[in-house]
């Protein structure tokens, strides 16, 4: 059998059921050889061991890995065909769970390239993972390939990623509320300044090269980063047309606490690569807009004012770079 050249990464905390959907739509839809990978964020509820039970279901074999409280592994099975079951000993947010992922597979050089995708985002198209081959093989340092992301109503949500506005301490999803077959006419003048994490492919030379996500941001911002990283040392980006996923929760409204992590993250990459004062200007910016927005929504506002108050005081961790594999699978 050929073995798989893409690896699948969905992170799971507390949501056995949408992580349960995902897999579902990703052993329903894709062909071409692939390796799952669930990443559990040290869940305390039943969800790992739901997820566990429908990956045995549907696969039959499993490689289970823990990581231990000092980031290692505590034992590194063979890549195989078969699905890994990874158990983080924290809850290290989406950079740090991701993260484990990759560290986990950099090792197996087979293994040309990451796909990160949310557990609330649903496959739609059986040619993903041949347009993501094909696409990397034929073209010179890409080392990002974005989707075109659905929203639930099968409109879409976003071409690739959004547009960031440094000043206003905003961004804005590119192509958001066209019709999937407005995009063929349209995609050249569908520019984004960063892909969308939500469907987010990353080539293995590519995290050799700049390392992985910054763990700083926890949540929000930490996508933006690692584009932004990898773009000041040549890499390109481009949106994978048949790589396309729903994105099932994107128009519901967010919790406080994810408008503080977004709030957080927007300032955090801005005070990062375009210094202290933009910061300021974005932050001012920021707090007016959502003023305008969450004018009646107290917990929220509070929110965005916190999330601004805390990048303020916040150092950003080292950028983690991945040592040489030991191991060729090839």
């Amino acid at each position: 059998m050929k073995k798989a050249s893409v690896a699948i990464i969905v992170l799971n905390w507390k949501n056995g059921k949408d992580t349960i959907a995902c897999i579902n739509s990703i052993h329903r839809q894709l062909t071409g050889e692939y390796l799952l990978v669930v990443v559990d964020n040290a869940s305390d509820d039943d969800s790992f061991f739901q997820i566990r039970e429908e990956l045995l279901k549907k696969y039959h074999k499993l490689n289970e890995v823990v990581v231990l409280d000092n980031g290692d592994f505590f034992e590194k099975p063979e890549l195989s065909a078969d699905p890994v079951l990874i158990k983080n000993s924290i809850n290290s947010g989406y950079a740090g769970g991701n993260n484990v992922a990759i560290k986990w597979l950099y090792d197996f050089e087979s293994i040309k390239a990451y796909w990160i995708l949310n557990n609330d985002c649903l496959i739609q198209s059986s040619e993903a993972i041949g347009n993501i081959v094909s696409t990397i093989h034929n073209s010179e340092r890409i080392g990002f390939l974005g989707s075109v992301i659905l929203d639930n109503k099968m409109t879409l949500q976003c071409y690739g990623g959004a547009r960031i506005y440094p000043y206003l301490g905003k961004t804005k999803l590119v192509g958001k509320g066209l019709q999937i077959d407005q995009i063929k006419k349209l995609h050249k003048k569908l520019e984004c300044d960063y892909l969308s994490g939500a469907s987010l492919i990353a080539t293995r030379e590519m995290v050799g090269d700049i390392g992985l996500m910054n763990e700083t941001y926890f949540m929000y911002g930490e996508e933006m980063d690692w584009q932004k990283r990898a773009l000041a040392r040549g890499w390109r980006f481009v949106v994978a047309e048949q790589c396309i996923v729903c994105h099932m929760t994107a128009n519901e409204q967010k919790s406080a606490y994810m408008y503080l992590l977004a709030s957080r993250g927007i300032i955090l990459y801005i005070k990062r690569f375009h210094g202290p004062l933009a910061a300021v200007v974005a932050s001012v910016s920021l707090l007016m807009l959502s003023a305008l927005v969450l004018m009646k929504d107290l917990p929220r506002l509070r929110a965005v004012f916190n999330g601004i108050r805390q990048a303020f005081s916040m150092s950003m961790l080292p950028d983690y770079q991945l040592p040489q594999s030991k191991i060729d699978a090839c």
